[in-house]
């Protein structure tokens, strides 16, 4: 197993061996932002009002240059740059956008009978209406105007942040939800998310949350346990803990795991497509399909055991990530230009 690479095609691997496999794409792509991470972790503790805190690559333990200040020989930094940021952020989101929707186009042809075709046009008209409000007052129901400043916050100590956007079959409704680089790992050698050949989702939830989701498989349910981390990344495992502290002994009721849900880009072929073909009345995955063509599989894993394999309708990753530059997936957070280089 140590000789393939996770990124190989994996529509050949059945969903016992998947678990497994995802952690290997975590693994790969957390080592390969080992390097990135580092500088979120010291960003983080900036922001947080430590201004001199970071890892040190050498023993890889927490470094504080302020315990050396003194009268003499006083630390100091820049500490506007977390307020910097903020302002940036609400300059970025000081304008009030109304969405405006055109009404679809009417093709005159199709209606010899004037009255009909002005009646198309105003249904056409009623419609694009209804669709710009129904838009306003999900705005508000997300409150994405939140969501929208802890990304650009997160954006400015990270270099990039992300929105997940899906639909709840169990509310039938539409969810929104913010993540930090930390939480998303993919392959960062691409300039789009989309190119990347899979993305997973890794935060911790409750065992109950876990186990009331009725579209796990109970076999497999019984199998998890509690690891009870901060985080699924261990630099921010780090930070947190180092924040909040370590906890003792957990309750049952407030146990979590770390739930990792990835969505890996596949191709239609001979190995895949009666797995998806069996799926196709549940999903709706193979509606206009044909071999070759891409298909997203959504896997939800915790502790290596896989809970749900199925491959979705989704025409690409429900993800939205935001960057100040274009270019590199990861790239230089702005707070970092406001302030200078610690020596690490």
């Amino acid at each position: 197993m140590a000789d393939r690479l996770p990124e190989k095609d994996t529509s050949s691997i059945e969903t016992r061996s998947m678990g497994q496999e995802i952690d290997l794409m975590v693994q790969m792509a957390e080592g390969s932002r080992k390097n990135f991470a580092r500088h979120w972790y010291d960003n983080n503790f900036f922001d947080d009002g430590h201004h001199f805190r970071f890892i040190s690559r050498t023993t890889g333990r927490i470094v504080d240059l302020s315990d050396k200040a003194s009268l003499y020989t006083p630390k100091r930094a820049i500490p506007k740059a977390s307020r910097q940021i903020r302002g940036m952020a609400n300059l970025i989101l000081s304008q009030d956008f109304i969405p405006v929707v055109k009404p679809e186009k009417v093709n005159q042809y199709s209606y010899p009978d004037p009255i009909m075709l002005q009646r198309a046009f105003e249904e056409s008209k009623v419609r694009a209406k209804k669709v710009g409000a129904w838009l306003t007052n999900e705005w508000k129901d997300q409150d994405l105007e939140i969501k929208l400043a802890l990304m650009v916050i997160n954006t400015m100590k990270h270099g990039i942040s992300y929105i997940q956007v899906w639909p709840d079959a169990v509310e039938e409704r539409i969810r929104t939800q913010v993540y930090d680089a930390f939480d998303i790992y993919l392959v960062p050698n691409y300039t789009e998310i989309y190119d990347s050949p899979f993305i997973i989702k890794a935060v911790p939830k409750t065992i109950r949350e876990i186990k009331a989701n009725e579209n796990f498989e109970e076999e497999q349910l019984a199998k998890i346990s509690p690891d009870n981390k901060y985080a699924s990344d261990e630099i921010k495992q780090a930070y947190l803990a180092s924040k909040y502290g370590l906890e003792g002994r957990v309750s049952d009721t407030s146990a979590t795991l770390i739930e990792k849900e990835a969505f890996i880009k596949e191709y239609l072929n001979d190995k895949n497509w009666s797995r998806a073909s069996r799926q196709a009345d549940e999903t709706g995955a193979m509606e206009g399909k044909s071999k070759g063509d891409p298909i997203i599989r959504q896997i939800f894993v915790a502790g290596q055991v896989t809970l749900r394999d199925k491959y979705t309708n989704l025409p690409d990753y429900p993800f939205v990530d935001l960057r100040m530059e274009p270019g590199a997936i990861y790239q230089t957070p702005q707070i970092e230009r406001l302030f200078p280089l610690i020596s690490r």
